[in-house]
């Protein structure tokens, strides 16, 4: 469902900062629903990385969170 995902972020019961995606079939699928983050998301390091490049790539540097 394309409008799925503007719902996650926009419904008023959704958690700042919360991992949001689809309730069916293997979360592919589905109304938007709360659910866990995998090990990849807390990266530090790879977070780093992708700060440096997106940096790099835009031209704009911001502070860092």
């Amino acid at each position: 469902m394309a409008f799925g995902p503007i719902c996650a972020a926009t419904a008023p019961n959704v958690e700042p900062g919360g991992y949001y995606g689809p309730d069916k079939f293997k979360g592919m699928r589905g109304h938007p629903k709360r659910v866990g983050s995998n090990a990849k998301s807390r990266d530090e390091v790879m977070a780093r990385k992708l700060w440096d490049l997106s940096e790099q790539l835009t031209g704009v540097s911001l502070p860092r969170p």
